[in-house]
């Protein structure tokens, strides 16, 4: 009869147990997968935004500060680019109103991407989130307050145009 009771009150802890376990819940609409996949987006940009944040730290260990916008920009084509990726970016320009184009002609993590990231699930620009998110940690870090962005990305020639608006304030 003891073991009974021992057996049972085991068996009722272990549901009790059981129940507070939060319970997982898998997306069931359109709408939550599409809600599921805007968080990871932001998650993925959040963390090269991180990663942008303590590179700085590390890369000015070195080399000083840069002090203008424009030195702010070459810091991330030249010093940046060649930490992350042996490599300084292609192309530089601007429109002299606070944006500014880099481009990488041969860029690493586009290279091994196939066409067919026109699919639903990942588009172009997504392969690009985490590097823009290193960019604009990177700035922001310097003092920047700035807005990155990716358009037109081309994947068989491999060109990533990161667009860097700089804020008014």
């Amino acid at each position: 009869p003891a073991s009974a009771a021992a057996a049972a009150s085991k068996s009722s802890s272990a549901a009790g147990a059981a129940s507070d376990a939060p319970e997982m819940k898998l997306p069931l609409g359109p709408d939550d997968a599409v809600a599921a996949s805007a968080e990871s987006r932001a998650r993925l940009e959040s963390l090269g935004f991180d990663v942008g944040q303590r590179l700085v730290e590390f890369i000015t260990l070195y080399t000083p500060h840069p002090d203008s916008e424009l030195d702010m920009i070459k810091f991330v084509c030249k010093e940046v680019w060649e930490t992350l990726f042996r490599k300084q970016i292609d192309e530089l320009k601007t429109n002299g109103n606070g944006l500014y184009l880099l481009q990488d002609l041969d860029f690493k993590l586009l290279k091994n991407a196939s066409e067919s990231a026109d699919n639903d699930d990942i588009g172009k620009e997504d392969l690009l989130l985490f590097p823009s998110g290193i960019i604009s940690g990177v700035l922001s870090r310097l003092g920047m307050r700035c807005t990155v962005y990716v358009e037109a990305v081309r994947i068989g020639d491999t060109v990533a145009p990161f667009n860097v608006r700089v804020e008014e304030g």
